[in-house]
């Protein structure tokens, strides 16, 4: 399949849907599962299409325009191998301020090819929007794709709803850290990395009873603090940044969108108690900035100095006087 990856991301990118999903079908026609092409040739090109936008190399029209590509893929995919679920249903969403539902969407077809009765309800919109889905369709389980840490405090409020009508809630994604670290963080039954892991899960929950549900983790207080004076603490990050400095106007909304970047992975820390988040949240800005033209890079090093200390200053960590472990 590999032979095929940079043949897809230059249809991709090139916007030919019909090609691309031609390419596909070809390869189905051909004997590769529909599970495959989607796992080993779909996936990793969503993850270059991410990438080549993180670094400045595509911009967002583009990533979107290539995302369109991969979606008609797996719709056609999808419509040339119907699945056959049986159950009762998964509800697969994404948190609040998750921004990559084509995720989601993969992870419910693979889910419906295994059998599952998986349904993607897109982005939840608001804890009372899913309040009453969870209480009109009463779904044996809720399973959320997050790839974004800074998702992780949606995660928790979803947890929190979910609770409320005794749903189990799944989580899978890189947004819950490596091995999903974060995952008991914000409070979710369970954290699968692949869609084959979660049908397995499912299957011993049907045998055995779901396990005892976690208790939503309470707000820490830095956190709500944080939550209360983030658009000043973003200010005041972005203003730090652009002191001194002659940047266009482009590059200034770059930066300002920087700085509520790292209120958002900031928010994140907070809410989950690690700091790391933050840490690593920051680490990736610097990485993307200095791929820029100057004097974005120059800017770019300052950042984690500017962030830490408007952060720290504010004393949003849940421990007096320090920030989360």
């Amino acid at each position: 399949m590999r032979e095929y990856q940079a043949l897809y991301l230059d249809l991709a990118g090139d916007v030919r849907v019909d090609e691309a999903v031609d390419l596909c079908l070809t390869l189905l026609d051909d004997g590769t599962g529909p599970e495959d092409i989607t796992l080993r040739l779909l996936q990793p090109a969503q993850r270059e299409v991410g990438q080549r936008w993180a670094l400045g190399s595509w911009s967002v029209a583009q990533e979107h325009a290539a995302s369109a590509v991969t979606d008609a893929a797996l719709a056609a995919l999808s419509a040339a191998v119907p699945a056959r679920p049986e159950g009762d249903p998964v509800v697969v969403a994404c948190p609040q301020a998750e921004w990559h539902g084509l995720a989601a969407r993969m992870v419910t077809q693979l889910l419906r090819w295994r059998g599952v009765a998986a349904d993607h309800v897109g982005t939840l919109a608001s804890d009372a929007a899913l309040d009453e889905l969870l209480a009109e369709r009463r779904p044996r389980a809720l399973a959320l794709s997050c790839t974004m840490t800074s998702a992780l405090p949606g995660v928790a409020r979803a947890v929190e709803v979910a609770a409320r009508h005794g749903t189990p809630v799944l989580g899978g994604g890189t947004g819950f850290g490596p091995r999903g670290r974060y995952a008991r963080a914000v409070g979710v039954t369970a954290w699968d990395a692949h869609a084959s892991q979660v049908v397995g899960r499912l299957a011993r929950w049907d045998s055995t009873g779901c396990p005892d549900r976690q208790h939503p983790v309470p707000e820490p207080i830095g956190y709500r603090r944080l939550l209360r004076h983030r658009c000043d603490i973003a200010e005041e990050i972005a203003d730090r940044l652009l002191e001194g400095e002659v940047v266009d106007p482009d590059g200034a909304e770059i930066l300002r969108d920087a700085a509520e970047q790292v209120v958002a992975v900031a928010l994140a820390a907070a809410r989950t108690g690690h700091a790391a988040i933050l840490d690593d949240g920051v680490d990736e800005l610097v990485a993307v900035l200095t791929k820029r033209p100057e004097p974005m890079s120059a800017i770019a090093a300052r950042l984690p100095a500017a962030a830490h200390a408007v952060v720290d200053r504010h004393g949003c960590w849940p421990r007096s006087g320090g920030r989360p472990a």
